[in-house]
């Protein structure tokens, strides 16, 4: 096994070192209009990665201004973004992840907006009115009804979008927009968020299918550079626009677009800057996990994950009568299959989730459990901000000596869940297992535990791993093994082996 092991931790010191840069960060526009036909352009194509070449993500180096942002946004959470203080390497990577996943969260929604009409709407008892759709998924009938619900055929209407007309804030609300006096508090508030130079909102309006829309994003100036960084803000409020209903708004009928032509990119897969790398063996798989933590390669991390395969085998109606719940854009996947900008959108949402599971669980290894054991974590779920001083010691729980501690991760065993300890051997956890499998339609699941060293110190994980052919990938950082030894969700990523009950 250690052969195993050193084989395949030779093979991820082979991957890149680099840092995660995004690969579409691009030079940026020369104006906030630019940006803003960018991002329309990437959709009209179908094509979410030209659509995120609008976005910022080589400026997303902002952990040096982690003080000033988190005291701008009166609390701290690791959901948030920034999650981790400006230290170069794994915690600068994470950051710029979770901004991608803000952002394709939003892009989620918008695109909610074309295939899900009437959003928001009752539908025959299955999901109530609640801005975004919510509801249980306990029957075929339930599953039928969820999918019918979606008409992909509306995303044919893009490819005709035309009509496109961007206007400032003052144009877009007759002056009702500068006319607020809070104003420039909050776009104050926004240039320290995203440390930018400048910020700005647009109103942008076009026609597709014969209905007009609108939405309303936030742009950041980099230098000379304009980004699109958020696709709500303060103006998408005063037109309203709500961002649990698609971050657009349909405003009504307008000129018939032309057809165009519907995409043929059905094997299209989202950019991402590493690769699907996986393992020939369940073991192998979470060596190259361990391993890129262990070096501070976020890539090599994340290339242990299946995000394209994953998100193409899973289908929607079947997770959702096996998982017996919908919840829209805050669960995965989002869409069903059969549209390639669809996919691509689901494989983002599943990198989100994914991501937030590490980005908790090193919050808590690298503040040594101090984040999540506060008083005011267990009340409130966050750590408030509310001066200098709030700000300064919430800095004060990272350790940076943790930090370096990682890169003598060692001693990696792995052991079966049934031989970890009692509890795991019943048939309704064997029914549970299949019913994954078949959920996220892979060949095979299996489940496995891995024990490690860290600074003297036991550590533990208790991934779910799914092979598709002859390649094996984690699937999630939780388990039913997890939930059989009660490891803490928001540490599955990384837990101490304390923790757990065996």
């Amino acid at each position: 096994m250690k052969r195993l092991i050193a084989a395949f931790v030779c093979a991820a010191l082979m991957l890149l070192c680099a840092s995660a840069e995004m690969p579409w960060s691009g030079d940026g526009f020369s104006a906030p209009e630019d940006a803003v036909l960018a991002f329309l352009e990437g959709i009209r194509n179908q094509d979410l990665n030209q659509a995120l070449y609008a976005f910022p993500w080589k400026h997303s180096d902002v952990g040096k201004r982690f003080r000033e942002i988190i005291l701008a946004d009166s609390s701290y959470t690791p959901e948030k973004w920034p999650a981790f203080p400006g230290n170069k390497g794994l915690m600068n990577d994470l950051d710029t992840l979770q901004l991608f996943c803000q952002n394709a969260d939003a892009v989620c929604l918008f695109l909610e907006a074309f295939t899900y009409p009437d959003i928001g709407t009752p539908q025959s008892g299955v999901m109530p009115a609640s801005g975004l759709r919510r509801g249980p998924v306990r029957t075929q009938q339930d599953a039928d009804a969820l999918i019918a619900s979606f008409d992909l055929t509306r995303l044919d209407a893009l490819s005709g979008m035309n009509n496109i007309r961007i206007l400032t804030p003052d144009e877009a609300t007759d002056g009702a927009y500068s006319a607020n006096r809070r104003l420039k508090d909050v776009l104050k508030t926004l240039r320290t968020r995203y440390d930018a130079d400048e910020i700005c909102e647009r109103a942008a309006y076009f026609s597709a299918g014969g209905q007009e829309y609108v939405f309303a994003p936030v742009l950041a100036r980099y230098k000379k550079a304009w980004y699109i960084v958020s696709l709500s803000g303060q103006l998408a409020g005063k037109l309203q626009i709500s961002g649990s209903t698609g971050c657009i708004r349909l405003i009504g009928d307008a000129a018939e677009s032309a057809p165009g032509e519907a995409a043929q990119t059905q094997e299209a897969s989202l950019l991402l800057p590493w690769q699907e790398t996986g393992g020939e063996t369940p073991e192998a798989a979470v060596s190259l996990y361990l391993d890129g933590l262990r070096r501070g390669d976020l890539n090599a991390v994340m290339s242990a994950f299946g995000w394209d395969t994953v998100a193409r085998h899973t289908d929607l109606s079947v997770y959702c009568l096996e998982t017996a719940y919908y919840s829209g854009s805050n669960a995965w996947p989002v869409f069903p299959a059969g549209n390639s900008l669809l996919e691509q959108a689901d494989s983002a949402m599943l990198v989100k989730l994914r991501l937030n599971r590490l980005v908790y669980s090193l919050a808590d290894y690298y503040t040594d459990g101090a984040i999540f054991d506060s008083a005011d974590w267990a009340r409130q779920g966050g750590l408030p901000v509310r001066s200098k001083e709030d700000a300064k010691a919430v800095l004060g729980l990272f350790d940076e000596d943790r930090a370096k501690r990682l890169g003598a991760l060692s001693d990696i065993s792995f052991v079966s869940p049934q031989e970890f300890g009692q509890g795991y051997n019943s048939e309704a956890l064997r029914q549970n297992t299949e019913r994954y499998r078949a959920a996220y339609g892979a060949d095979e699941l299996t489940e496995l535990i891995a024990v490690f060293d860290i600074g003297g110190e036991k550590y533990v994980i208790m991934p779910q791993l799914l092979r598709y052919g002859e390649r094996w990938y984690i699937g999630n950082m939780s388990s039913i093994a997890a939930a059989v030894f009660e490891l803490p969700l928001a540490k599955c990523a990384l837990c101490r082996l304390a923790e757990v009950k065996r």
